[in-house]
């Protein structure tokens, strides 16, 4: 039942966002100023997310042996950016008309909302402390993309949602040993 719940509300969320996309796109010009500039842009540069959100957390989590989970991040980030890949062609949603240069012309959903919150179910099972750091980062790096320009509101909220669930998805099947029954397979 809990699990239903919070399915209905995460859609519910997501359709919401699409009617405060241009109050969200409005209210993102009006706070620019040259300091939040700096610091989104450290956001949403695609390397430092690599660096901090895989190489960092590969890192912790080799050095606090865990490193079964180091495929587990390494997947999920490559699945969440696969999906968003393969759903921003299929559904082709142009990006806000004042959107700079981007890699891909398409907006829906935001890869790098997917891949930043792809990693939370890992990061949030191995080191629970820090939970609300990981968060706090992949938030940053959501509204980085909105602060630019280069997303709708609604982007944003569906990738952290698609990225969030491939993580959750990941971990599940980790707990259930099911990939390692699939690489046994393989070799």
């Amino acid at each position: 039942m809990k699990v239903k719940i919070t399915l209905a509300a995460v859609i519910i969320v997501g359709i919401f966002s699409f009617l405060l996309d241009s109050i969200a796109a409005s209210f993102a010009s009006a706070v620019q100023n040259p300091l939040l500039t700096y610091i989104m842009g450290w956001f949403t540069n695609l390397s430092s997310m690599v660096i901090v959100l895989v190489i960092m957390t590969s890192l912790f989590l080799w050095e606090e042996r865990k490193k079964k989970w180091i495929k587990i991040v390494l997947l999920s980030f490559i699945a969440s950016a696969a999906v968003s890949f393969i759903l921003k062609i299929a559904i082709a949603r142009p990006r806000p008309e004042y959107a700079s240069f981007v890699l891909t012309q398409y907006a829906f959903p935001s890869m790098h909302a997917a891949l930043a919150f792809s990693l939370i179910p890992v990061l949030d099972k191995e080191f629970p402390k820090l939970k609300w750091f990981w968060i706090t980062f992949a938030f940053l790096v959501a509204i980085s993309r909105l602060y630019f320009g280069v997303h709708y509101l609604s982007d944003v909220v569906w990738g952290a949602i698609f990225g969030y669930s491939i993580g959750t998805l990941m971990v599940m099947l980790q707990d259930k040993k099911v990939l390692e029954k699939w690489t046994k397979k393989l070799h």
